[in-house]
């Protein structure tokens, strides 16, 4: 979901104001729009951001969180939430130190909000129940996944547990905060290909 939120928003980067309904005219100016496209690239990866080794160890950590034998490694599924609230608070700490640019607010509050529902339920993401009407290979799914559990309806602060129907290449439930995330990332992503030098005197029509 995420994904399809950043391409999204990287297509949206792309074609700002690039006139598309005049882009299957004769006198559209073909080379000038793949001359903006390449500066608008290379854009992407001039961007920079403040401590990106946090946002690394924190993506390195939540794979490690995805591995079956790691409840058996820290002793117990209670110390699951050890590894879970170490991931949220170096993400945490990358989102406010780089919260100027575009959706990073967007997505810090949606990071904490998943990190609190996350804590509070032992380190693991309760999932609504109602994910059963998708079918049985998508709750087991959620059975298998280490760092989910199927959820009840009594668990602490159930409002921001993955509770919302959502499809991104399959069935699925998401949060308030993957909600927010997604708009975060979606407006990041649509900043991204902003030019540093812009040209002036020409349009690209």
């Amino acid at each position: 979901m995420n994904l399809i939120a950043f391409i999204l928003g990287l297509i949206r980067g792309f074609l700002r104001k690039v006139p598309i309904g005049q882009m299957f005219r004769r006198t559209f100016d073909w080379p000038y729009f793949f001359q903006v496209m390449r500066l608008r690239l290379r854009s992407v990866f001039r961007k920079k951001f403040r401590r990106p080794i946090l946002l690394m160890v924190s993506v390195l950590i939540g794979v490690l969180r995805t591995l079956p034998w790691l409840e058996e490694f820290l002793g117990g599924q209670e110390r699951l939430v050890f590894p879970a609230i170490l991931q949220y608070c170096l993400i945490s700490v990358f989102l406010f130190l780089n919260r100027k640019k575009p959706g990073m607010r967007a997505i810090l509050l949606g990071t904490l909000l998943n990190g609190l529902v996350i804590a509070a339920n032992g380190g693991r993401m309760p999932v609504d129940a109602w994910i059963e009407h998708f079918g049985l290979p998508a709750l087991e799914r959620v059975r298998a996944a280490p760092h989910y559990f199927l959820a009840t309806g009594n668990e602490p602060l159930f409002l921001l547990a993955d509770r919302i129907p959502f499809w991104s290449f399959g069935f699925l439930m998401i949060s308030l905060g993957d909600l927010a995330i997604m708009l975060g990332i979606f407006r990041l992503a649509a900043y991204l290909p902003r030019r540093i030098g812009r040209r002036r005197g020409r349009n690209v029509n």
